[in-house]
């Protein structure tokens, strides 16, 4: 099922999506504020993938069902219309009617996808496991194997410009080397580690630039930024009782991160670039996992056991806007500052 707002939370209206009992849902995105698509997979066997589209505002949904059992990590939107979402063993699918029909392409390698970003309506980047990187400048219908040359885990990407990419992980073998952030001038072909000047070893699970010079990366216990567009990383924070598990950055100055403390949600807040940050804890909340902010003030949080905190103020004092279930929120997506979704598992 879905919850859904129009007034930020305070009232939230579950919808029941037909036919997809015993789903998770992963990943959840609107083109517009009446088209939308999430994607998940059934819970036991025969394992299934499953999408699930709107064309009102999220108000009716209808789901299909596919014979594949991978799990799709990501989604994102490429054009009017046109979408975009990668997987396990390297599934990628795309529509180009708003959710209702998708193609795959044949023969890509089967190493799994975890994050996809496009610059504009025909340039995008995949990436994954075993520096898997994939680009397509048709719209997602045809893609390119890119040989990085790093046997890391990718699990985000992001377009500063046409020609400059950034990508974060973390080494396959774990363990105690540097993670992995790994850029590009050239929109994608060739790629570089910058991460060489960190001394901690960590998996980037966010990833977030303002401009070519200025971004922060954050996982696990640290978060580090660079002014120098990754010449040199210097840690913005590092507390080893704090587990960040996203990072969003709204302008140069104010950034935000979520996560846990001692088994209580976590959100961090900078003002000043990352150059000091402010923590609060919420003892009744467990982990926060995402982030989205429709706005520059009006941002929400969401995690663990239904949990879904609001601000209308840049971070300063979040409230509780959890929707009425126990099952954990692993996306959440705003048009506007009041209108919202969040997906749940259906059980």
């Amino acid at each position: 099922s879905v919850f859904s707002t129009s007034n930020g939370g305070t009232n939230w209206l579950t919808v029941s999506i037909p036919g997809s009992t015993d789903v998770t849902w992963y990943s959840i995105v609107f083109r517009s504020s009446t088209n939308g698509v999430i994607i998940g997979r059934t819970n036991s066997y025969p394992l299934r993938l499953c999408v699930a589209r709107t064309t009102n505002t999220g108000n009716q949904w209808a789901a299909q069902f596919a014979g594949l059992e991978n799990v799709m990590n990501d989604v994102d939107v490429c054009a009017p219309s046109s979408m975009v979402t990668v997987g396990s063993n390297g599934l990628i699918l795309r529509s180009s009617d708003d959710g209702a029909h998708w193609t795959f392409p044949m023969g890509l390698p089967t190493n799994s996808l975890a994050a996809v970003d496009f610059f504009d309506s025909l340039v995008g980047i995949a990436v994954g496991s075993l520096g898997n990187i994939q680009k397509t400048t048709d719209g997602g219908e045809g893609w390119t194997e890119i040989l990085s040359g790093f046997s890391a885990q990718l699990k985000s990407v992001q377009f500063i410009s046409a020609n400059e990419v950034w990508a974060g992980g973390q080494p396959m073998s774990g363990g105690t080397v540097a993670p992995y952030i790994l850029q590009s001038t050239d929109g994608g072909f060739v790629w570089s580690n910058k991460s060489r000047s960190m001394d901690q070893a960590f998996s980037i699970l966010g990833l977030s630039f303002t401009s070519n010079a200025r971004g922060w990366v954050g996982g696990n216990s640290y978060i580090y930024m660079t002014s120098d567009g990754g010449l040199s990383w210097n840690p913005s924070r590092m507390n080893t009782s704090e587990f960040i598990s996203d990072l969003l950055f709204v302008d140069s100055l104010n950034g935000f991160a979520v996560g846990q403390r001692s088994n209580q949600g976590l959100i961090l807040r900078t003002t000043n670039g990352g150059s000091s940050w402010t923590s609060q804890s919420f003892s009744t909340i467990g982990s926060l996992t995402r982030l989205s902010f429709p706005t520059a003030d009006t941002g929400y949080a969401a995690g663990w056991y239904g949990a879904v905190l609001r601000t209308t103020n840049r971070g300063l004092s979040w409230t509780n806007q959890s929707v009425p279930t126990g099952n954990s929120l692993f996306d959440v997506e705003f048009a506007s500052g009041r209108v919202g979704w969040v997906p749940v598992r259906d059980s």
